[in-house]
């Protein structure tokens, strides 16, 4: 990287795995999948989000997003809250799936 190369150390989103250090990793013209990924590195800086968006849709009493919810054919508004509910189902699934894998101690090379 030529900016190492003269000093100067990239930006921490890049270390994160995102493509740019625009917005803080949460533009409001970026999609559902860096704002997952917000969600999973900087939990924190997702939560903020979300709760200015709710804020938002109160002050305008209109059902307004950053996302859109596409699936389907039809467009519909998609609220930060509704992907971090998402998202949490989604890795609640993946951890009981990983607890219901049977026990197969050869797998773990121990023996």
């Amino acid at each position: 990287h030529r900016t190492r190369s003269a000093g100067i150390t990239p930006p921490c989103l890049y270390r994160l795995g995102f493509s740019h250090n625009n917005c803080g990793a949460a533009c409001v013209k970026a999609g559902i999948g860096q704002w997952s990924m917000l969600w999973r590195t900087l939990p924190d800086r997702f939560l903020w989000h979300e709760s200015q968006e709710q804020l938002t849709r109160e002050h305008l009493n209109k059902d307004v997003s950053i996302l859109r919810d596409r699936r389907g054919g039809i467009t519909r508004p998609m609220t930060l809250r509704l992907l971090r509910a998402r998202l949490e189902k989604q890795t609640s699934n993946q951890v009981a799936r990983q607890l219901e894998l049977p026990f197969r101690p050869a797998a773990w090379g121990c023996g």
